[in-house]
């Protein structure tokens, strides 16, 4: 569901659907995987097509962790489909990486 790629602190999400469904599964990768070592992590969100509320909430929570540890935690290659979620709910700002660019890792 998530791992890491050739990139450090850059993680993909290998699922089209993020629903209350594959909730646990998420959060658990997603707590194995993120730690407050790296100053910047990037979720790679390239396969995803759809994202609930429940998964909205889990990522601002670990965002929110990872933050008081010192690391950013954004989304990096959404779709526009998610990315108007996350504009609808205004939490783009927040949860997208803007400066991808000065990462060095290429989008997709």
């Amino acid at each position: 569901m998530i791992q890491a790629t050739e990139y450090p602190g850059c993680y993909k999400v290998n699922l089209t659907k993020l629903d209350l469904e594959s909730m646990g599964n998420f959060e658990m990768e997603l707590n194995s995987h993120l730690s407050p070592r790296e100053k910047v992590i990037l979720l790679d969100f390239a396969e995803v097509e759809e994202i609930s509320s429940a998964i909205l909430g889990i990522l601002l929570k670990k965002k929110m962790e990872m933050r008081k540890g010192g690391c950013e935690v954004y989304l990096w290659n959404v779709k526009p489909i998610v990315r108007r979620i996350l504009k609808i709910t205004k939490l783009a700002q927040f949860l997208l990486m803007q400066q991808q660019a000065s990462l060095g890792i290429p989008a997709n």
